[in-house]
């Protein structure tokens, strides 16, 4: 019998947290851009160090985006031959390290985001865009799919 003040985990927990962090990260790069474009630059006025912001905040969000990849997906374990999806995703193993890998890759487009914000460097809005991809195709369907 499960503790009543545990959540349950499986493929439908997942998904809808998920589908919450690709949502947020979507609508904040989304909103960040349409307030560029509405104001016509950057929310930094135009000087040397504006550039610089946007290099260095671009720079700092590719860590966890590369973390992610590199150290913590590969820790994902594989789902067996012939494991249900629930059964799998219901594994504190697969689950929680499935979700350091999303946080991670939504806080890099989170980081690069606002660098695009503040500065609109592309390499802010590169950082952005890479983190929100990394979690859109990291999504449970791959993760639960693989078979290493």
């Amino acid at each position: 019998m499960t503790d009543p003040g545990t959540p349950p985990v499986g493929l439908n927990a997942v998904t809808v947290l998920h589908r919450a962090l690709v949502g947020g990260l979507t609508v904040v790069v989304a909103i960040f851009s349409f307030l560029i474009f509405q104001r016509g630059g950057p929310l930094l006025a135009a000087d040397a160090s504006r550039d610089l912001i946007g290099l260095v905040i671009g720079g700092a969000g590719l860590v966890p985006l590369t973390l992610g990849f590199l150290v913590f997906r590969p820790r994902v374990p594989a789902r067996l031959p012939g494991q249900g999806a629930d059964v799998y995703w219901g594994q504190p193993e697969a689950s929680g390290r499935a979700l350091l890998v999303w946080v991670l890759f939504e806080g890099s487009g989170m980081i690069g985001a606002v660098g695009y914000l503040l500065s609109a460097h592309l390499a802010a809005g590169f950082t952005a865009a890479a983190g929100l991809a990394a979690l859109v195709l990291s999504g449970p369907g791959f993760l639960g799919g693989r078979r290493d």
